[in-house]
């Protein structure tokens, strides 16, 4: 699994003409999360990002950037101050 995780190859077809995007919502309210960390304000040690998160979007990409860039955060932070 980890050699096909690393090493695989997949070949794209493009993209749909079929219009299937959507939007997402709801999850973590916002207000329980510290942003500097993004963990949860309620339970120490907690950590989140991506669509668990209550962030509106349409998918494919304004939720993509809040993925790779909330699981950064919450990555470095996790790395510097492990519970």
């Amino acid at each position: 699994m980890i050699r096909e995780i690393t090493k695989g190859r997949y070949e794209v077809q493009g993209k749909t003409t079929n219009k299937d995007e959507f939007v997402t919502c709801g999850g973590v309210r916002l207000k329980e999360i510290d942003f500097r960390t993004m963990e949860s304000k309620l339970v120490p040690g907690l950590h989140f990002a991506g669509e668990c998160l209550d962030i509106d979007g349409i998918t494919g990409g304004f939720n993509f950037q809040a993925a790779w860039t909330g699981g950064r955060i919450a990555g470095l932070a996790m790395v510097r101050d492990p519970h």
